[in-house]
C-alpha cells in the first residue's frame, strides 16, 4: 500500500511539473522574468580529467547523473527532476569459462524545492524529494572442461521507493554557469528479488541441478555526503 502511494505521488508530481512550467508561460509578462532554469549534470569525472588528484578515486554516492530544476523567481519555489541510468553489458571468455553480465538501473527522484539566496556568489536550495530505483542485473556463466560442463545463471532485480530532503550549494561562476554539490537523507522500502539456478553435465548427462528463490523486503535511512560535483546551465 506504501509503495503505491509512493508511486502515485511521485508520478502526480512529475506530471505537475510541466504544467506549472506551462502556467508560468501563460502569465502576463516575460517568460524569462517569471522563472529560473537550472540543467545540472555530475562533472566528477570531468574533474578528474581535467585536475591531477593523485591515485584518489573516491566512489561518488549520487546516482541521479541529470538533474533539471525550476524556480519561480518571485517566491523562490519550484521543483526538481533528478535522473541517472545505467547499462552495462560485459562479456568475458578466457577459453574455459564465459561470463556475461547485463546491469540494467534506473534512479528517478521529483520534488519541491526552495531556493535561499546567501551572497552574490552562493545560493541554497533545499528539496523535498519522493525517490523510486528500479534495478536489476543478470548473470549467465558457463564453463567448461571438455567431459564437464558447469551452467550457472542467476538474476537479482530490486524495486524501492522513499522519500527525504536535500539541501544543495550552488557557487556561481558566471551568469549562467554554476558548480554546486549536495547532501541528502532518504528513507527507502522495497524489496529485492533472486532467482538462481546451477547444473552439471558430466559426459552428456545432468549429475547436479540447484534452484533456489528468494524475495526480500528492505527498509534504508541513507544519508548522502556531498561527493557528487554538479555543473549546472541557467537556461
Amino acid at each position: 500500500m506504501i509503495q503505491r502511494i509512493l508511486l502515485l505521488s511521485s508520478l502526480c508530481l512529475f506530471l505537475a511539473i510541466p504544467l506549472f512550467s506551462q502556467e508560468m508561460k501563460a502569465d502576463t509578462g516575460s517568460h524569462k522574468n517569471k522563472s529560473i532554469h537550472i540543467v545540472g549534470i555530475q562533472a566528477n569525472a570531468l574533474f578528474r580529467q581535467i585536475f591531477n588528484f593523485g591515485n584518489a578515486n573516491n566512489p561518488v554516492n549520487n546516482p541521479y547523473l541529470l538533474t533539471y530544476n525550476f524556480i519561480h523567481r518571485k517566491s523562490k519555489i519550484g521543483a526538481e527532476v533528478g535522473l541517472g541510468y545505467t547499462l552495462n553489458t560485459i562479456y568475458e571468455n578466457d577459453g574455459n569459462t564465459k561470463k556475461n553480465n547485463d546491469i540494467n538501473d534506473l534512479y528517478l527522484r521529483v520534488g519541491l524545492s526552495r531556493l535561499v539566496p546567501l551572497n552574490r556568489l552562493f545560493t541554497m536550495t533545499l528539496h523535498m524529494h519522493l525517490l523510486m530505483d528500479l534495478l536489476n542485473s543478470k548473470t549467465a556463466t558457463e564453463t567448461n572442461f571438455g567431459s564437464q560442463i558447469t551452467k550457472v545463471n542467476s538474476n537479482t532485480s530490486s524495486l524501492r521507493y522513499g522519500a527525504g530532503p536535500t539541501l544543495a550549494l550552488r557557487f556561481r561562476l558566471s551568469n549562467r554557469v554554476f558548480l554546486g554539490t549536495e547532501a541528502s537523507y532518504y528513507f527507502k522500502t522495497g524489496n529485492n528479488k533472486t532467482k538462481f539456478n546451477s547444473v552439471t553435465i558430466v559426459n552428456g548427462v545432468p549429475m547436479d541441478i540447484q534452484e533456489t528463490e528468494s524475495d526480500n523486503d528492505l527498509t534504508q535511512f541513507l544519508f548522502n555526503v556531498p561527493t557528487a560535483i554538479f555543473l549546472s546551465v541557467r537556461l
